[in-house]
């Protein structure tokens, strides 16, 4: 749900900021994102693994 909600904000608004903002910056800030993102994706995938590994 919240992924979906992120991949719609990056494609729409994101679009209209790119336009006026500079283009480092902005791979700067996605790139910050996905390093926010992926401990949680990690954390949840080692998780679930671990869950299907006990029964």
């Amino acid at each position: 749900m919240s992924f979906r909600l992120v991949l719609a904000m990056n494609n729409g608004h994101f679009d209209s900021v790119r336009k006026h903002a500079k283009s480092y910056f902005m791979t700067l800030a996605e790139f910050a994102v996905v390093l926010a993102v992926a401990p949680l994706i990690a954390t949840l995938a080692y998780g679930t693994w671990r869950f299907s590994q006990e029964t």
